[in-house]
């Protein structure tokens, strides 16, 4: 099997990675992430915190990996030379209103400060073309910038999930660009 950034991994250490964010998100219905110990997370997933060690640093890295995944699966429908900002935010919407007991979580258990850099890092993939070539970009404030738009995008998101996923994801994605069209778009 081969992992997300493509190293290969044996099927078993790719079951127990998958029960730990399993167990980790079952456990974020019942209590807040602050709360959640790494032992509890190893109980309910049946490993033992050493296994949990060698798969995750920590336990923000299971949700981020769990985002790395919603990531993997963009590039995966979408070709990288052809991601650009619009396709990343409306990819975004349609995955949150497919997994959405994961957005829900998300949400109510207030986990943006777990997965803003991962946020990042997306959008840096697909708005660095349209960023470099805009007119009023300047490289030496990138970081600015891609914090300002997934900053932007994860607000929006968070209001859209809180309000029960109520508006269709294009309107969503449309919105959101117009927002973020002062920016990049």
């Amino acid at each position: 099997m081969t992992a997300l950034h493509g190293t290969k991994i044996n099927a078993a250490r790719e079951k127990s990675m998958m029960n730990i964010i399993r167990a980790t998100l079952e456990l974020l219905k019942t209590k807040p992430f602050r709360d959640i110990t790494v032992q509890e997370i190893c109980d309910s997933a049946h490993v033992t915190r050493r296994t949990f060690y060698r798969i995750f640093d920590s336990k923000e890295k299971v949700i981020e990996v769990r985002f790395d995944m919603m990531f993997y699966h963009l590039k995966q429908a979408l070709e990288i030379s052809k991601t650009n900002a619009r396709s990343v935010i409306r990819f975004c919407f349609e995955y949150f209103s497919k997994e959405r007991d994961f957005a829900s979580v998300f949400v109510e258990r207030d986990l943006e400060h777990t997965i803003t850099a991962k946020i990042v890092e997306y959008v840096e993939v697909a708005y660095s073309d349209s960023l470099y070539y805009s007119v009023s970009f300047e490289p030496a404030y990138a970081d600015y910038y891609f914090s300002f738009v997934a900053s932007g995008i994860i607000a929006i998101m968070r209001i859209w999930i809180a309000n029960g996923f109520k508006h269709p994801v294009h309107t969503m994605t449309v919105l959101t660009g117009r927002l973020l069209s002062g920016v990049i778009l």
